[in-house]
């Protein structure tokens, strides 16, 4: 009875937790929307890094599993994003300066060019892009990441507020992750593992426990992979053709000095 009774807990906690996103999700964007563009109110710098984890260690996995997200569901599909497709205009040269692609002018610092978008370009996005993926770092561990980098010690971890915030991330994984699909259990549980068990304030915890992968990486791999084993062919192909070029004119040495040996046996007869 007891069990069920938990069990009962954890399910209702869970959809209070799921209610919560999409409440939350909601009033983010209309708050967004009454602004001008939407994008203004998104922390530039904590989407990046927001994007960049998933990116590492969510989206190249999914690609291997063939999961397709749905975007009305998941507010992690790339679609979503409403600051990607201004950061797909941006272009960093190699002398350290910043280019947007729209209106080619030049800007010596990211931060400026981040602006020059927000200010000149705010409608530069995806069809339907509304969420702020910095909305999400609770959830996918930016603050952890950002205090490994620096090498700052964490915080006190309080057991409630990690608890909260698990509860937001196995909701953000049923909705993005439904149990009822194909591989939708599989990629719920691997979602769980990557990104949720690490809420907890018990010691030894790991962030991304899955591993870590760029995404394209493999058809990099399998480009440079086939261009090598074309160039391998190539190389044998033209090996085998001069062997045969040094056999034929061996061949030909061999059957001249034969020639030439029969006709001075031929002469030194008629002499005698």
């Amino acid at each position: 009875m007891v069990s069920a009774n938990q069990s009962n807990v954890v399910r209702a906690l869970r959809l209070l937790a799921l209610a919560a996103v999409l409440v939350l999700g909601e009033s983010q964007q209309e708050i967004r929307e009454d602004a001008k563009g939407g994008a203004e109110l998104c922390d530039r710098e904590r989407t990046r890094l927001a994007r960049e984890l998933l990116n590492q260690y969510l989206f190249p996995l999914i690609d291997t599993a063939r999961f397709r997200l749905d975007p009305q569901r998941c507010r992690l599909h790339p679609e979503n994003d409403m600051l990607l497709r201004q950061e797909e205009e941006k272009v960093e040269q190699e002398n350290g300066l910043w280019q947007c692609r729209i209106c080619r002018k030049m800007f010596r610092e990211e931060e400026y060019i981040d602006k020059h978008m927000g200010n000149r370009h705010p409608q530069v996005v995806y069809p339907g892009a509304t969420v702020c993926l910095a909305d999400l770092c609770d959830i996918l561990h930016c603050d952890a990441v950002e205090r490994a980098v620096q090498k700052r010690a964490p915080p006190s971890c309080q057991e409630q507020d990690a608890q909260r915030r698990k509860h937001l991330c196995q909701a953000l994984s049923e909705a993005c992750f439904p149990p009822d699909q194909p591989l939708g259990q599989k990629m719920n549980e691997f979602f769980q593992r990557q990104f949720c068990d690490a809420h907890t304030c018990h010691e030894g915890r790991k962030l991304f426990p899955e591993g870590q992968q760029k995404r394209g990486r493999g058809a990099r791999y399998f480009v440079l992979a086939g261009l090598g084993a074309i160039l391998l062919a190539l190389f044998y192909a033209g090996l085998f053709l001069y062997q045969r070029d040094l056999a034929k004119q061996g061949k030909g040495r061999l059957f001249s000095s034969r020639h030439a040996a029969r006709l001075l046996h031929l002469r030194k007869h008629k002499k005698q």
